[in-house]
């Protein structure tokens, strides 16, 4: 039993990396032609009345990808998911989600329902965001 149980929660690991390693390859920026993106979502947002600079838009979306932030992006509207700026690049950063709504108009608010690429969960609980483009198991 406790060598099923073994080679069962090993089986289970590989299919958790091969899981988390295919939405990176299908949701990272690489993936996507972020151009065309820009010109639909930019489309979706003015059919729905929500093109102007002082338009109350929160982006909720269930997607792991970015596509969204970079048609809002090119449309002139600065995406907050949480993420707060930084000049420094390659650092982790601790996503601050309280107060998200209060940045608008300015910002667009961002809700990734089911998580976002580039996301992980640490074993203190806390939920941090990378510049990453591939899966790395050991950054949690």
């Amino acid at each position: 039993m406790e060598q099923w149980h073994s080679q069962a929660v090993h089986h289970f690991g590989q299919i958790t990396t091969l899981i988390h390693e295919s939405l990176y390859e299908l949701f990272a920026d690489a993936a996507v032609d972020l151009d065309a993106a820009a010109r639909a979502y930019q489309g979706l947002f003015g059919s729905l009345g929500h093109a102007g600079s002082d338009s109350q838009l929160v982006y909720a979306t269930t997607n792991y990808g970015t596509v969204g932030e970079h048609a809002i992006s090119r449309a002139g509207r600065p995406p907050d998911w949480g993420q707060p700026p930084t000049l420094e690049h390659g650092n982790l950063n601790h996503l601050v989600i309280p107060g998200l709504l209060g940045g608008l108009p300015r910002y667009v608010p961002v809700l990734h329902l089911h998580g976002r690429v580039g996301w992980f969960r640490r074993p203190d609980g806390h939920v941090y965001a990378s510049e990453l483009t591939r899966h790395q198991a050991d950054f949690g």
